[in-house]
């Protein structure tokens, strides 16, 4: 589910590109940093 939904960013992204640049910089540091609690998170449970 939350992939479908990174998904869905980097698509509104990819649109939002021929209006401004830095939303997208924007929604590339969200990204970033959802796949890094994401990363963490799978590190907690394994433990």
């Amino acid at each position: 589910m939350l992939l479908t939904f990174i998904r869905q960013l980097g698509r509104a992204g990819i649109y939002a590109k021929k209006k401004t640049k830095t939303f997208l910089n924007k929604l590339k540091n969200l990204i970033q940093v959802l796949g890094y609690i994401c990363f963490k998170q799978d590190q907690l449970k394994r433990n």
